[in-house]
């Protein structure tokens, strides 16, 4: 039982956005997210906020201000190999492979920390962030 416990637990969390956060100075951070071709922009945004309430809490604080934010995706083209087909007497045709493009998403978050509500733009709360399912 314990195993499958485990498996699952591998499985979910190999399906959620990978997220990275790089502190800039002690209330300043970068927090970044990428996701796989399953991942909608939505779902990253989400990421990053929720990764940006938990490093605020971490830290001591209860608000965050997002001062930057960037999505954008990245785009992979992966092709099948080419083929060739025998013609007949010794000559080959090649048969170029398919090409396919899939995309990632992504985006950047730049947030700063607070202890209490500051009266500017942008402001979460970070326990109501990781209470939103």
């Amino acid at each position: 039982m314990r195993y499958l416990v485990v498996a699952v637990g591998l499985i979910l969390g190999a399906c959620a956005p990978r997220t990275n956060t790089s502190m800039l100075d002690s209330q300043t951070a970068a927090v970044s997210a990428k996701g796989g071709a399953i991942h909608s922009q939505g779902e990253i945004t989400k990421a990053l906020l929720q990764e940006a309430a938990r490093q605020s809490l971490r830290r001591g604080y209860d608000y965050f201000q997002v001062l930057q934010a960037n999505a954008g995706a990245d785009t992979l083209v992966s092709m099948s190999p080419t083929t060739f087909i025998n013609t007949g007497g010794g000559t080959y045709m090649a048969m170029p492979g398919v090409a396919t493009t899939s995309s990632r998403p992504k985006g950047d978050l730049m947030v700063r920390f607070y202890r209490t509500r500051p009266d500017a733009p942008n402001v979460w709360e970070a326990r109501a962030v990781l209470a939103e399912k």
